[in-house]
């Protein structure tokens, strides 16, 4: 192996950080794969360490409050941009917790849960974090925040959790279906809110999470890697092998969609007109009025993406495996 044959992430990582030098991560990995031993200067390893985005990095979940954008990840990695994705920095939380989802809580706050079972809460516009127990054996899966600012955890074994009071206590919603894998929540507005799980399980709430029901399955019992709600009538779902499926009538009906890939999807957004959904192998697939369609930049990394989150000037960062994290342009 030559060690101009290195995968494609540097691409991703110069244009993530402006300014930082790749050359020392790419050599290192190339020469771990290859046992060549090319000279390293102190200098390009003190510029690897101080890159706020490394090679190594696995981005799980984002989240966004005005211009603060918070990536986390595996080993308690959570990068901040306070510019909508400029410039970043980046943190590692104590015991290195597999960070695994994160929300906007409101002004300043953010929230994020941890594989092992633990919320952080960080109410400095994601300086600093400090945990909190969830209260519940079961593993949680995604957490988001309501128009109120209360916290919601969803996982395995139909865990439906709700903490009004930043995680210091938490109330437990018991589901009809004890059996479930929880794997999203949203809330549209004040009122509604949307669960999925496996099974293709849709549930939704009109009173603000006092109580959910049951509505009808996503087509082919798909188990939803991902699912999001541009407004209470306008959703969309995705998960194994390409497959994607939309409602235009607030979950009543689902109707699937040709993606045109057969990559699993792990995430999915939208401004409202257009959205766009992003996966295994690079993936990154565009909805316009023809249907789904691979973008051109698709496949510049051969990791998985798993976050898109539009920002507030209407582009989207993107962000995955393999220390990809990068901007992608909006329409216009």
């Amino acid at each position: 192996m030559k060690c101009n044959s290195m995968p494609a992430t540097s691409f991703e990582m110069s244009r993530a950080v402006p300014g930082v030098a790749v050359s020392a991560l790419v050599a290192i990995g190339c020469c771990a794969l290859s046992g060549c031993q090319p000279p390293l200067t102190l200098a390009d390893v003190e510029a690897a360490e101080a890159s706020p985005v490394r090679r190594t990095d696995e981005f799980q979940s984002a989240a966004r409050h005005g211009r603060t954008l918070v990536v986390v990840g595996a080993h308690g990695l959570v990068v901040v941009s306070q510019d909508s994705g400029t410039h970043w920095q980046r943190a590692t939380l104590p015991g290195w917790p597999a960070l695994i989802a994160v929300a906007d809580c409101g002004v300043n706050t953010f929230a994020a849960i941890s594989y092992e079972g633990s919320l952080w809460l960080s109410v400095d516009d994601a300086r600093t974090w400090s945990p909190r127990p969830l209260g519940a054996n079961a593993r949680p899966q995604a957490i988001t925040c309501d128009a109120s600012g209360r916290i919601w955890v969803v996982g395995e074994s139909a865990t439906l959790l709700s903490s009004g009071d930043r995680g210091n206590h938490w109330q437990r919603t018991t589901l009809d279906q004890q059996d479930l894998f929880l794997t999203t929540i949203q809330f549209v507005d004040g009122l509604h809110g949307y669960i999925t799980g496996e099974f293709g399980t849709v549930l939704g709430s009109s009173d603000a999470g006092a109580s959910w029901q049951k509505l009808p399955s996503l087509p082919g019992d798909i188990y939803p890697e991902a699912a999001h709600f541009s407004d209470m009538e306008h959703g969309w779902a995705v998960g194994l092998n390409g497959s994607i499926v939309e409602t235009t009538d607030a979950a009543r009906h689902w109707a699937a969609a040709e993606a045109h890939t057969t990559s699993p999807l792990y995430g999915i957004a939208s401004d409202g007109g257009v959205a766009y959904a992003v996966g295994g192998d690079g993936a990154i697939l565009q909805q316009t009025a023809r249907g789904w369609s691979v973008l051109p930049d698709s496949r510049k990394t051969h990791s998985y993406l798993r976050v898109i989150l539009r920002t507030e000037e209407g582009g989207y960062v993107v962000a995955g495996g393999a220390g990809t994290l990068f901007t992608l342009a909006g329409t216009p």
